[in-house]
């Protein structure tokens, strides 16, 4: 797969009914960072930032977003919902890639669509999309989330050298259910994260 990051595409309006975070006047930070350009014949130009990096490479989460913008635009059906499957092959460097996305299958209640994210002439991860009609289907509900302390009551946490902890604010807090030594939770922290608004 070819492609040119500097190539010149229209970048326009997001397509009708499309699903936004935030606002489609002030899109956010992850919006704009997991911007799929289609450059034509199913070829879209992507950037990785380095503000998503954790250890080593990019966080994985924002590799799958940019993997799921690209075939969405693809099929441009926004009333199907997605089942989505990524394999990463390689860590990606910095810089521009590209993801070739090749509808596998156009049906009534199912489309499926496969993408392929290269950089340097390599693969660098390989996703499989299904796009399908929703339908009424049971939903099963097992385990509820633990009673923790709201986030002003707890303590910050802070201090970490990897870049992707820049973009949230995180806390430490305890659970603080009824079931005391005999919930699993309640004998381990537990941590709940909330949007860093400088960072966005």
């Amino acid at each position: 797969m070819s492609f040119s990051a500097s190539s010149s595409v229209p970048r326009g309006d997001a397509p009708a009914g499309a699903r936004l975070l935030f606002s489609a006047a002030v899109p956010s930070r992850f919006d704009r960072d997991t911007e799929a350009r289609p450059l034509g014949n199913g070829i879209f130009a992507v950037r990785i930032d380095p503000g998503w990096w954790v250890v080593r490479g990019p966080n994985g989460g924002s590799i799958a977003a940019l993997l799921v913008r690209a075939p969405e635009q693809a099929v441009g059906d926004p009333a199907r919902a997605l089942r989505f499957t990524v394999h990463y092959l390689r860590p990606l460097a910095a810089g521009t890639a590209g993801i070739a996305v090749r509808v596998e299958r156009a049906g009534r209640s199912v489309t499926t669509a496969s993408a392929r994210l290269e950089q340097g002439g390599q693969l660098q991860a390989l996703a499989l999309a299904a796009f399908a009609v929703p339908r009424a289907s049971p939903e099963l509900h097992h385990t509820l989330p633990p009673e923790v302390a709201p986030p002003e009551a707890c303590p910050p946490r802070g201090g970490s050298p990897i870049p992707i902890h820049e973009r949230y604010e995180q806390w430490t807090s305890r659970c603080t259910c009824a079931l005391r030594s005999r919930c699993r939770a309640c004998s381990r922290t537990s941590r709940s994260w909330s949007p860093s608004t400088p960072a966005r």
